[in-house]
């Protein structure tokens, strides 16, 4: 546990473990939210999403300083009480920062990665990538049968839901995001 009460960790919404894990809190970190089911509630924080400015810097040495100085502006006490306060809106939970990269591919990263190193550099909280149970796919490597295969057997067993009005003061989304906006 951090030095605020509740631990933060990262994420992507994909990441299928999540739904079993009821003492996180999930929160959104991107522009929009996904268009396919996760399978458990969140809510959107937006405090921590690029700018639309940012959403053509694809190099990371060049997007992470530019991401620095976006949250230096918001600020580190803003930043700490908007945290305190979603972790308290849901009951005191540790929190998950959802994004939609999946960084265990190698080369890959995604603006959460940028958000922990913030919290880290700036205020001395580690943020750890949250596991997940599975191995990277990649697609590319698969047939095509082989990924309709795989459609038609695990089609989504969940959607994003409402909260109860006790455990979140703001309402889960629906899923929906703004055309190309993935982060």
């Amino acid at each position: 546990m951090s030095s605020l009460g509740f631990t933060v960790v990262t994420s992507r919404y994909a990441n299928r473990d999540l739904a079993q894990r009821s003492d996180l809190a999930k929160i959104g970190i991107t522009r929009g939210a996904p268009k396919f089911p996760t399978g458990y509630p969140f809510v959107m924080e937006r405090l921590l999403a690029p700018s639309r400015e940012l959403f053509s810097v694809n190099e990371r040495e060049r997007f992470e300083p530019k991401f620095h100085s976006q949250l230096d502006a918001v600020g580190v006490e803003q930043i700490l009480a908007q945290l305190t306060q979603l972790s308290e809106d849901a009951g005191g939970k540790d929190l998950a920062l959802l994004c939609y990269e999946d960084v265990r591919k190698p080369g890959e990263w995604c603006h959460r990665l940028c958000v922990a190193s913030w919290l880290e550099s700036r205020c001395g909280l580690v943020v750890e990538e949250y596991p997940e149970g599975d191995t990277p796919r990649r697609r590319a490597s698969q047939s095509r049968q082989q990924r309709s295969e795989r459609a038609i057997h695990s089609s989504p067993v969940g959607a994003v839901t409402t909260a109860s009005a006790t455990s979140q003061a703001r309402p889960a989304v629906e899923p929906e995001v703004e055309q190309g906006a993935l982060w």
